[in-house]
């Protein structure tokens, strides 16, 4: 599915579909720097990010995976 046509967008409403507003707008918002990555790679650019850009972004990572597991029983049911 990912690989397909706008599979980015369908496996996100997979992901978040059944949810409520405010846990797809938070997973939306850790996504955005996922996509942003995937999307300089995929077209094969160079990245120059300073050390506050790698400390920024590991930390946005980690809270991303706190928050599927605060929200893990949501995220799967849904």
């Amino acid at each position: 599915m990912y690989i397909s046509a706008n599979g980015r967008s369908r496996v996100e409403n997979v992901i978040t579909g059944q949810l409520k507003d405010n846990l797809r707008r938070e997973y939306s918002g850790y996504t955005s720097l996922l996509k942003y990555w995937r999307d300089i790679s995929a077209h094969g650019i160079s990245s120059n990010i300073s050390d506050n850009e790698a400390f920024t972004a590991l930390a946005l990572l980690l809270r991303f995976a706190q928050f599927g597991a605060d929200n893990w029983d949501e995220i799967v049911a849904a």
